[in-house]
């Protein structure tokens, strides 16, 4: 009679061991679809922020003075602008 039950207890406790793996993977595979919806989330929100800050308009107005349109030729009037805004290009003949 002992024999018996103490298979029936090995049994059982081969039963339990198995049972908390699994309960411990189904853990471990919550907890991962967890992160991986929030990093999905942030993702989302990252890629949002990109895109609003790619549809702003990146324009910069440069008026042209008054008293310099009358007196100046068209050509002067850019390169005086293009001296003024951007003096890396001042000085290429080709614009």
């Amino acid at each position: 009679m002992q024999n018996p039950l103490e298979s029936l207890n090995n049994r059982i406790k081969q039963v339990e061991k198995i049972t908390s793996d699994l309960k411990d993977k189904v853990f471990k595979l919550t907890q991962f679809s967890k992160d991986k919806e929030k990093n999905s989330f942030k993702n989302e929100q990252s890629l949002q922020e990109a895109w609003s800050y790619a549809k702003q308009p990146n324009l910069r107005i440069i008026r042209v003075p008054k008293e310099e349109k009358k007196s100046k030729s068209l050509e002067n009037i850019f390169a005086g602008i293009i001296k003024k805004n951007v003096p890396g290009l001042a000085g290429d003949p080709d614009i």
